[in-house]
């Protein structure tokens, strides 16, 4: 499996990984995959959401149920996973910053601007000094 063998090289080079995969639109497989890896791990300090799916075809010919599973994976996906590591990245003051981003291969213009990476911040929680 690639993701086996990616963890296991990254081992290899002394690094510490935990395994968990997930189909990013179906939120409760997010959830669970999040739980996997914290316990493992720890909290989240930065999410990287980069999972999407395209379907060429005219139109007008391709069927509307092609139109929800992109939704479901490009959106829904992004939405799912940081919902997923919100409350881990708040449960810790060191964190502050979820990164999402999607491969765009045009020139960025002023219409296409919604299209790029974007960086969400996520306040800092700081302790009361009383």
């Amino acid at each position: 499996d690639l993701l086996d063998d990616a963890a296991a090289s990254l081992r290899a080079a002394a690094g510490t990984v935990a395994v968990a995969a997930a189909d990013v639109a179906d939120a409760a497989q997010v959830d669970t995959a999040v739980a996997t890896l914290t316990d493992a791990l720890g909290p989240v300090d930065v999410l990287v959401c980069s999972a999407g799916q395209a379907r060429p075809g005219y139109f007008q010919e391709l069927d509307p149920d092609l139109f929800r599973q992109m939704m479901d994976v490009n959106y829904f996906g992004t939405v799912n996973a940081v919902r997923a590591v919100v409350p881990s990245i708040c449960s810790t003051l060191s964190a502050s910053t979820v990164v999402t981003t999607k491969a765009i291969l045009t020139k960025p213009t002023k219409a296409r601007q919604h299209l790029r990476p974007k960086l969400l911040r996520v306040p800092r929680l700081h302790k009361s000094k009383a």
